[in-house]
């Protein structure tokens, strides 16, 4: 198949800027097919194909909705759609030729994971492994595998005592990082999913930090909000990385104004870019409440996340004989804690007002969300709070506390939202709202303008500009 399939059509009438740009596409084409050793094809139509899929990218210049987009399906729909299409292909055979090592201490959560960290490594594997040559390593702590024939080469390597406490364990890892990356100079960009993967990497000098990109997801002044106790040694590591690494991709200007203000970062090389909810979590308008209220709590279990809280807030429903059940939607990272949760449960006697979802798919979570009512988070700190946009995105009204304030700064005052100052506030405006049928369908549309910043497809386009785009 030949590398570059355009429908004829879009050839006709060129303007002066749109033909420059398709003989930069060309000469990015002949360039990439020189010593080319793989297959890579790129289709430019205006309609959609029934052999669409035999193409590794296309771009269709449509708005047709009926287009599904995916990682390798892009609908552009602009003023200078023509333009900007030649460009991005142009792109896309540059950086084919590139390599491209990845280092996730998170597996992807392809469906059956709702954990931050894993659906980001699952959506920055499906991003890079179409447009680059793709090499993934993990750091396992139960011999977990991954496959992927997209993927050029997967490894791993072993945590040092997994199950110790999360800063003395990556404090260990230090030479379990350097075994990962140490080939490097093989790679023209390095990524790593989390800050804790670049520590100890400082040995390898300029020459290793020209390549690498982090994804923060979680720093010491996070922590501290999160109630945690953080070790200094741990906060120096940190230090470290932001101070040399080439690009620092973060979910909210709040964890940028962090890095900047503790670590003295340099803003310039710091972009934001917004987490993507799954296309599969739809909007819709609500209108009223179910006989019993369905509060759907989405989230991690562990001390960040402030799970037991929701058992002040049922308690305080139960006295106020408001008929709910708490639909908690979650992962276990701290067994413990969980035990614990679930313990105070029994003692309050409220196992009949609790459904738990542990590890469900991605497409089950968006089936539970259309049988819902309202969302809450207890969370006492997000650095994005994924989890509370996806019931947001799913229409229904949500509540949060006041001190989240990056997801106060990303929601831009939309009416969906409840920011409370306690959890007897929390209680008293969800009582409000949801006996208050104008109120509660006022939320649930405020929140359909605010999907689109959200979006998978937003995030996957800006993730590659910021990737690719300046290392």
């Amino acid at each position: 198949m030949d590398t570059l399939i355009i429908k004829d059509t879009l050839l006709k009438g060129l303007s002066v800027e749109e033909e420059n740009s398709y003989k930069k596409l060309e000469e990015a084409r002949k360039n990439f097919e020189k010593d080319a050793k793989i297959d890579f094809s790129i289709c430019i139509t205006d309609e959609k194909m029934e052999d669409i899929e035999k193409f590794s990218l296309v771009y269709i210049l449509n708005s047709d909705p009926s287009v599904e987009e995916t990682n390798s399906i892009r609908r552009i729909d602009c003023i200078n759609a023509k333009q900007m299409v030649f460009e991005l292909a142009a792109q896309d055979f540059n950086n084919r030729k590139k390599t491209v090592l990845l280092y996730l201490g998170k597996f992807p959560g392809y469906g059956f994971d709702i954990d931050g960290g894993s659906i980001l490594a699952r959506q920055l594997i499906n991003l890079l492994k179409v447009r680059c040559n793709l090499t993934v390593c993990f750091i396992r702590k139960n011999l977990e595998t991954f496959q992927d024939p997209e993927v050029c080469d997967v490894r791993y390597v072993e945590y040092i005592d997994p199950w110790n406490n999360k800063f003395v364990r990556r404090m260990e890892n230090l030479d379990t990082n350097y075994q990962a990356m140490k080939d490097f100079e093989n790679f023209d960009i390095v990524i790593a999913g989390h800050i804790s993967k670049f520590f100890g990497m400082d040995k390898c000098g300029e020459d290793f930090w020209k390549r690498a990109i982090i994804f923060p997801m979680f720093c010491t002044s996070s922590y501290i909000r999160a109630g945690e106790n953080v070790p200094e040694e741990y906060t120096m590591q940190e230090k470290i990385v932001v101070s040399n690494v080439a690009k620092i991709i973060t979910p909210s200007f709040d964890e940028k104004r962090d890095l900047i203000t503790d670590y003295n970062c340099d803003e310039n090389k710091i972009d934001v870019v917004y987490r993507g909810i799954t296309p599969l979590i739809h909007y819709e308008k609500r209108e009223k409440i179910h006989s019993i209220l369905n509060i759907v709590c989405i989230g991690t279990i562990k001390k960040q996340k402030n799970t037991k809280e929701t058992i002040h807030l049922m308690k305080i429903l139960n006295q106020n004989d408001v008929p709910f059940k708490l639909h908690l939607v979650a992962t276990i990272q701290d067994k413990e804690y969980y035990e614990e949760f679930c313990e105070l449960v029994k003692t309050d006697k409220l196992c009949d007002y609790v459904k738990y979802h542990i590890s469900i798919p991605q497409s089950e979570l968006a089936e539970l969300l259309k049988e819902m009512d309202i969302n809450v988070s207890m969370s006492s700190w997000e650095t994005f709070g994924r989890g509370i946009f996806e019931g947001a995105s799913a229409g229904l009204p949500t509540f949060a506390f006041d001190m989240l304030e990056t997801v106060k700064e990303l929601s831009e005052c939309n009416g969906g939202f409840y920011f409370a100052s306690s959890v007897q506030d929390m209680a008293k405006r969800i009582i409000e709202v949801t006996s208050n049928h104008e109120l509660y369908s006022y939320m649930s549309e405020q929140l359909g303008t605010i999907i689109p910043k959200f979006s998978y497809k937003n995030e996957q386009n800006l993730l590659r500009e910021s990737i690719f785009g300046g290392v």
